[in-house]
């Protein structure tokens, strides 16, 4: 009898007040945590999904029915570096490091997720990674689509999960989707590159493709979803910036283009079709 696949999925969550405006966390981190506990519904008859979330010990957080705790983060990514300790205000982002180190500790399930807090999964996002492994990749990246924040003059939040779903959106280039196996975590060197500025996503990415036995970059493959692409993070000058780039710097490469899109247009295009065929059914 085959083994049914065990995934660990995390994701760093953070306090919702009004600093987190500018980045749409506000919206975005509850829409992604009600996604994850829809697509571990849709994939449990064929994979065990263990919804994880990680945050700072001072952090005070409500997590949905569904999710646990893995051991808190003890610092934020300014207590590293000796050029930020005095800038002000000081922001609250961990290492990458301590994310894995917290998963890690909190779980022996054969392979690791890894997601930002503002990238929602699709419903069958479970099932097609866990395809994927079964056809051999035991490391990934997974790009995302972007949706717009509002639809027909409707926001897009966390009430309308499912009209997100229906949507196509436009392909995105970044990385903010991870899966890897357990045993590949030790391996990987991220020093202290930290979340919310570039280049944590390829540092992400190279070390996993780096130590993994067979990597797929699926540059469009229909399995996540941003709401917006505001970018905030792009040209700017702050010294968080500027020291993550020096500490990524030997840690990542550029993409190699020769890698190419699978599992694009023929998938989507089913994808969808089921899923508002799903969504007109429940409304009639």
């Amino acid at each position: 009898m085959t083994k049914r696949p065990g995934f660990a999925h995390i994701v760093n969550v953070t306090e919702l007040n009004e600093t987190k405006h500018g980045s749409y966390l506000h919206i975005a981190q509850p829409v992604t945590l009600k996604s994850m506990v829809v697509a571990r519904e849709q994939a449990s008859s064929v994979v065990d999904v263990d919804l994880i979330a990680v945050k700072h010990k001072d952090e005070d957080i409500a997590i949905p029915a569904g999710f646990r705790w893995a051991p808190p983060i003890e610092t934020y990514a300014w207590q590293h570096f000796d050029a930020l300790r005095d800038v002000e205000p000081r922001k609250p982002l961990p290492r990458i490091a301590d994310i894995f180190s917290s998963l890690y500790e909190a779980s022996d399930a054969d392979y690791f997720i890894m997601t930002n807090a503002d990238i929602g999964l699709l419903p069958w996002f479970y099932l097609r990674v866990a395809n994927l492994i079964r056809e051999g990749y035991d490391g990934m990246a997974i790009n995302r689509r972007d949706l717009p924040k509002e639809y027909e003059g409707l926001l897009l939040d966390e009430s309308r999960l499912e009209l997100m779903f229906m949507l196509e959106g436009q392909r995105h280039g970044g990385f903010d989707c991870f899966v890897l196996a357990r045993n590949t975590v030790p391996k990987l060197d991220f020093g202290n590159v930290f979340v919310g500025f570039p280049p944590v996503g390829k540092v992400i990415n190279t070390q996993i493709e780096r130590n993994c036995s067979r990597y797929l970059w699926l540059r469009d493959g229909g399995f996540t979803f941003h709401l917006g692409n505001d970018r905030i993070w792009q040209g700017s000058t702050s010294p968080y910036a500027t020291e993550n780039e020096r500490e990524g710097a030997g840690r990542y490469v550029i993409p190699a283009s020769r890698l190419k899109p699978r599992h694009r247009t023929d998938y989507l295009r089913r994808a969808w079709s089921r899923a508002k065929r799903s969504l007109q059914k429940r409304k009639s």
